[in-house]
């Protein structure tokens, strides 16, 4: 950690439930807790109130990819950090944030770092413009860096999202015979939960009373899902809880983690999965392989037959064939120095 105290403004959508907002809160209050001026601007959302009194919060609508209001928007940040001071960097997170902290940077005449969280489907080369422009590019896993390269350029580094330590670690219980099958994340169609879904429904009548799901999480697919659930039969089976912020309390009670994501810049949840040691079935994506054990058999993306014979084979026998290698998740503080790094080096002579 560096004595030197810097302002920087972190920019991202909205603080609704996600990964990129998971990573923004941590990193803006570890900031924050050392000494830093941070200021966490978004379309505002429910994960805000996780945000440590330190840090400022400033609402401008930065989700919007209207190009008018992307345009309006970067004038107005620009315009109030002026009044207030000033700033030493602006960091982006997404596309239209990006966009809106290069216009904002260069009225301001400061840096502007960009982190790509994930690997966008849309390949037109001009969008990603400010991803080439930024002072430094930031990529969550190898697997980002190397997906994206023909849109970001040459201008990218790999900083590793690195977690905290978790407060305790998974215990089987040994007096419950049912597995106990864990989700935790957003209900969207990129995370995969439907697949499971779909691969419980194959599961014999048999085993149908020896397995349960807990899905954590909130998002657009949950009613469709729910419902789903019902016409297959499976509500006794699974149960939605909504969004948890505390996940280490889920793990502890479950039997096994399930990770059935389509793509994924890094996987967090998958991560701390990990380092909590609780047993765990992944699909086979860039960013998830990177970290498993080259003896791990990981699930083919959307094999839903894959999926049944997994869950299947977990629940007579307790065992899961993926292990990850834990020395590549790096620690929370080896990730925030690597990003102060970065910062310092930019704004060094400010």
């Amino acid at each position: 950690m560096t004595e030197r105290k810097l302002k920087i403004y972190q920019v991202l959508p909205e603080l609704e439930i996600g990964g990129v907002e998971r990573f923004v809160i941590d990193l803006a209050n570890a900031l924050a807790e050392g000494g830093h001026d941070i200021t966490v601007v978004s379309n505002g959302g429910q994960m805000e109130s996780q945000l440590s009194p330190l840090v400022k919060r400033l609402h401008l609508p930065v989700h919007s990819k209207n190009p008018f209001k992307i345009i309006w928007t970067a004038v107005k940040l620009a315009k109030i950090i002026k009044e207030r001071g000033g700033c030493d960097l602006l960091h982006a997170h997404s596309r239209v944030p990006a966009w809106i902290c290069q216009m904002a940077a260069r009225k301001l005449g400061v840096p502007f770092v960009v982190t790509a969280h994930g690997i966008f489907n849309t390949k037109m080369y001009w969008i990603y413009a400010p991803y080439r422009n930024a002072n430094s590019t930031i990529c969550v896993s190898r697997a980002v860096q190397d997906a994206m390269q023909d849109r970001i350029g040459n201008n990218s580094s790999v900083i590793v999202d690195g977690l905290k330590s978790p407060t305790k670690h998974w215990q089987k219980d040994y007096n419950n015979a049912k597995t106990k099958f864990l989700y935790i994340g957003r209900l969207t169609n990129i995370k995969g939960l439907q697949d499971i879904i779909s691969a419980m429904a194959l599961l014999p009548d048999e085993l149908k009373n020896a397995f349960s799901l807990t899905v954590c999480g909130d998002g657009p697919q949950k009613e469709e899902w729910e419902s789903k659930v019902k016409e297959l039969g499976l509500e006794r089976n699974i149960n939605f809880v909504g969004y948890t912020d505390n996940p280490e309390e889920y793990m502890s009670c479950h039997s096994c983690l399930l990770v059935p994501s389509h793509f994924e810049g890094m996987g967090l949840v998958m991560c701390a999965g990990a380092l909590f040691g609780i047993p765990m079935i992944i699909s086979d994506i860039p960013a998830f392989a990177d970290l498993a054990t080259k003896e791990s058999k990981l699930i083919p993306v959307e094999n839903i037959n894959a999926w049944a014979d997994a869950l299947k084979l977990f629940i007579l026998s307790g065992k899961s064939d993926t292990t990850i290698a834990l020395d590549k998740i790096p620690t929370f503080d080896k990730m925030l120095g690597e990003y102060l790094e970065i910062y310092n080096s930019l704004t060094q002579g400010k």
